[in-house]
């Protein structure tokens, strides 16, 4: 039966607890008055379970059982007086939709069309290239059998899609960087024969990340960053990043894009700039990203923005004064990012790769003014953990997150 309590409009749940993005998305929250509870999966052990102001509640892993999680969601919304739903990942963005179909949930983020073009990576880039970006030459394929056919090396295999829905789980497929057939090979193999995939090529490049706020009438409050290192050089998140001067090109094709599209709310463009400065369109990210803590510590509140918005259409967020740039860094990952350039390159397509003795010193050398993602005056508790978990995970992986 529908829930028919009334709604606590100060109430918002947010998930997965373990995503990079939620320590920072629920002191971004709390910090606006809100109170903030959040559903995770109920083998995980999230770093913010070591702030007292925050509610856990467990749901069933969508890798393991899909309709279960979406059920103890369903019961947390109709138990609780939730006012909203804030997805942080791409699985739960997929979760709560899903959710949503049987329940009139009031989701902060992308939903139906919209959360469509969220997940899936084809459609991305095809509206990408009609509003104006660069896009990397791509091949689709349904399944991975055909993909044997391909000779443009080096090349990157991507999911088309960022979860894909197989026998009632959900998966998040990896990427495989191909320098040649035998690597290529390699990565037919590990594919999962029904999982759509992208073939790109390979382009090196510094990443970049265009960030704003999309209401009536056009984007507010952009911003931007430039990673400074990825956790593993062959690609991922980054690991130390640095805001920059929003590129008045990008701000333009970006602002074409989302209205294209018909979005609402906090968005980021993921862009990878080669060495001839053109910058090359990677994805969209329609939920908190991973770098959401350097985006608070310039002073934008995104995912307060974003509830703000849920509950009133009309809201304009309200213009944020220039701030000398910033550089944040997360601890476990710089960790990683030496581990990982110690082990070396994983394919023969990246030539490139960092220096150990440079790495360590650019790594240890600390700033005063370097701030951190997940550092909160008061709960600390949540830093500390955070960095013991991204190392533990990355040792012995248990749960998915993004």
């Amino acid at each position: 039966m529908k829930n028919s309590h009334k709604r606590d409009s100060s109430r918002i749940l947010i998930g997965f607890g373990e995503s990079l993005a939620a320590p920072e998305v629920a002191w971004c929250l709390l910090g606006a008055g809100f109170y903030v509870s959040a559903f995770t999966r109920w083998e995980s052990c999230p770093s913010i379970r070591k702030c007292r102001e925050i509610e856990l509640l467990g749901v069933g892993s969508p890798e393991t059982n899909v309709q279960r999680s979406v059920d103890d969601l369903i019961k947390y919304w109709d138990t609780k007086r939730f006012a909203a739903i804030m997805p942080l990942d791409d699985v739960s963005l997929w979760v709560c939709n899903q959710a949503s179909r049987s329940r009139n949930m009031t989701i902060v983020g992308a939903t139906q069309i919209c959360a469509d073009f969220a997940l899936n990576k084809k459609l991305q880039l095809e509206k990408a290239s009609k509003a104006g970006f660069s896009v990397p030459p791509t091949k689709f394929f349904n399944t991975i059998e055909k993909a044997d056919e391909l000779d443009n090396f080096p090349m990157i295999l991507k999911p088309a899609e960022a979860v894909n829905l197989q026998l009632g789980k959900l998966d998040k497929s990896k990427f495989y960087i191909c320098a040649n057939c035998e690597e290529l090979k390699t990565g037919i193999e590990s594919w999962e024969r029904n999982t759509p995939l992208l073939a790109q090529s390979l382009i090196s490049g510094t990443g970049e990340g265009i960030f704003g706020f999309a209401v009536e009438g056009g984007v507010k409050e952009w911003s931007a960053h430039r990673r400074i290192r990825m956790m593993n050089p062959s690609g991922s998140g980054s690991s130390a990043c640095m805001s920059i001067a929003v590129d008045e090109r990008l701000k333009e094709v970006s602002e074409r894009l989302v209205t294209d599209v018909g979005w609402r709310g906090m968005f980021m463009i993921e862009l990878l700039r080669d060495k001839s400065g053109k910058a090359w369109f990677m994805e969209f990210n329609g939920r908190p990203w991973g770098s959401i803590a350097l985006s608070r510590r310039m002073g934008f509140e995104y995912p307060v923005w974003a509830c703000r918005q849920v509950f009133d259409a009309t809201f304009v967020p309200p213009k944020v004064p220039h701030h000398p740039a910033v550089v944040c860094r997360h601890l476990g990952r710089e960790i990683l990012h030496i581990l990982m350039v110690i082990r070396g390159p994983k394919s023969k397509a990246l030539t490139e790769w960092p220096s150990t003795w440079k790495t360590l010193c650019d790594v240890l050398h600390f700033k005063l003014s370097d701030c951190w993602y997940n550092w909160q005056p008061g709960c600390t508790k949540v830093f500390w953990d955070d960095t013991y978990q991204t190392l533990r995970n990355a040792v012995l992986p248990r749960v998915k997150s993004s």
